[in-house]
């Protein structure tokens, strides 16, 4: 998760699946069980998929 400088109260939130599929049974329910904590404090307002190109974390 990071957040704004400006404003503070905007979120952005980052998660990786191992594929697309994955990600597409994930977000088949408009509201996934696993986003219950971030619906209690965040409201969603987008949903973008990306391609990853490179991990340079490993």
């Amino acid at each position: 998760m990071l957040r704004s400088y400006d404003p503070p109260e905007k979120v952005l939130t980052i998660a990786k699946w191992n594929t697309r599929e994955d990600w597409e049974r994930f977000w088949e329910n408009r509201n996934p069980e696993k986003m219950q904590k971030m619906r209690e404090i965040a409201e969603r307002i987008s949903v973008e998929p990306f391609d990853e190109i490179e991990d340079r974390t490993k």
